[in-house]
């Protein structure tokens, strides 16, 4: 999507002019300003200045404790919540409007990945992916992390248009974790772009707390990382796969 929009932006420019071009960058500029705040309107400015420079990369980190999760399937009772198997998913796939890709749901065969979903009836309302001892780079921003076993990190969210403003990703996500602490998950963690202020505060309102933030950018060629110490201590660690999918710790 963001391919798109910035293939549309500079084909749109000669027509526009750059002058059009800049005062556009300005009202955005000025819009995420109003709502929230000038650190937001700096960071969008240190981040487009960054990621041209150096490539900079930067994310939160975001974590929530069972212990927070007020939810119950109570609360909603028109919806059975449960994991999906592999088999319910590829019969979820076929319509396109869940948006599941056939690769996403090969991952639930492998014990690793599980998908767990708000089910109205047999239709699919809403569901969230959820990895365990480790995630891939192109399921976290381009960080690959490892997780301890207590923490399982959330990569995937979706509710289906029919059914969004009912705050169902809060309530699956909750309900996620409760049940997976029957496996011994008592935490999840999850990634969110260090200028998505509006998600940053959905994650608020939902009960997660920030760890710190990745970070990665690339100068001259060579590659550098860093980790908040919070995320450190929390067991948190970036890892790179090589060529043939070996993980090394940074």
């Amino acid at each position: 999507m963001a391919t798109c929009i910035e293939t549309a932006d500079r084909a749109q420019a000669p027509a526009f002019g750059v002058g059009s071009l800049v005062r556009r960058k300005l009202s955005t500029l000025r819009t995420e300003c109003s709502r929230f705040g000038w650190g937001s309107m700096l960071r969008l400015i240190a981040n487009r200045v960054g990621t041209r420079i150096c490539r900079l990369n930067v994310i939160h980190v975001v974590w929530l404790d069972v212990a927070e999760v007020v939810v119950t399937a109570a609360s909603l009772p028109n919806f059975t919540f449960r994991f999906l198997s592999p088999d319910e998913l590829s019969i979820y796939a076929r319509d396109p409007a869940n948006d599941l890709e056939p690769e996403l749901v090969a991952r639930a065969k492998d014990g690793r990945n599980n998908c767990f979903a708000a089910l109205d009836g047999d239709r699919l309302a809403a569901y969230g992916w959820y990895a365990r001892d480790w995630i891939e780079p192109e399921h976290c921003y381009g960080f690959g992390l490892r997780m301890p076993a207590h923490v399982a990190y959330m990569y995937k969210g979706f509710t289906h248009p029919d059914y969004r403003g009912q705050r169902l990703h809060g309530a699956v996500m909750g309900l996620a974790l409760r049940e997976f602490a029957a496996q011994g998950v008592n935490a999840l963690i999850s990634t969110v772009e260090w200028t998505n202020d509006a998600s940053l505060k959905s994650c608020t309102r939902l009960g997660y707390r920030r760890l710190g933030v990745l970070a990665h950018a690339r100068f001259a060629g060579c590659p550098w990382w860093r980790t908040s110490p919070r995320v450190r201590e929390h067991g948190v660690q970036i890892i790179t796969p090589g060529t043939n999918r070996k993980l090394t710790i940074v």
